[in-house]
């Protein structure tokens, strides 16, 4: 058995892509804090659960956002070597 040893500190520990982006992280936390709602309401607790899942809303509409500014600004950047 070895024995555990810590993360690199240039270890991410995999809770951020920083091949794909920010965007990667904000749905990445939104996923974790809507897990975190979805057990708080299973288990009674009301507002730790609504906390939870207003926080999972808007790290998601901001990871929308992103994703589309980042979308369209591939967009124009594709159009622009075509032309």
């Amino acid at each position: 058995m070895t024995p555990l040893r810590a993360a690199p500190p240039s270890s991410n520990l995999g809770l951020y892509v920083t091949d794909g982006g920010e965007e990667v992280a904000f749905l990445f936390w939104a996923i974790v804090f809507l897990l975190v709602a979805i057990l708080a309401g299973v288990l009674g607790f009301a507002v730790i659960a609504g906390v939870a899942a207003f926080i999972a809303r808007v790290l998601f509409f901001i990871f929308l956002v992103v994703a589309i500014v980042w979308l369209v600004g591939m967009a124009f950047n594709a159009v622009r070597r075509i032309l």
